[in-house]
């Protein structure tokens, strides 16, 4: 299912959840296929599809070249770092091959660096009213 306006802003806890609920969840595009080694089809992959008209085609391109810490940690409002570790090199943190990260990995590491802000990000059930 293509994006469908009901998140107005990019939210690190809809990105979470939405890769918790895998296809079936609601904002889960249709025919996306998961594989975290290619940036296209990994969480930065899945945020531009789900909010391609706050993530730039330009910067969606740069996603090749995997550089969440310029592209992606601006978009979401986050540290850099943080960004890095989960959307690139998430595989190097848990000792894992690429191939093996899956969404709930992503959705776990993300949970983890909401939880150490000081603010919560809203729900998916806040933004959207689902």
């Amino acid at each position: 299912m293509p994006f469908d306006g009901t998140s107005p802003s990019p939210s690190l806890q809809v990105l979470s959840q939405v890769l918790r609920g895998g296809p079936e969840h609601p904002l889960w595009p249709e025919g996306f296929e998961w594989n975290y080694a290619n940036c296209t089809t990994c969480a930065m992959g899945l945020a531009h599809r789900l909010w391609s008209q706050v993530i730039s085609y330009n910067s969606f391109l740069r996603l090749f070249i995997c550089q969440p810490d310029e592209q992606i940690a601006p978009v979401f409002d986050m540290n850099q770092e943080a960004a890095l570790r989960i959307f690139a090199k998430l595989s190097a943190h848990l000792n894992i091959g690429s191939e093996k990260i899956t969404p709930l990995h992503v959705a776990d590491a993300l949970d983890q660096y909401l939880a150490q802000q000081s603010e919560p990000a809203p729900t998916f059930e806040a933004v959207t009213g689902r």
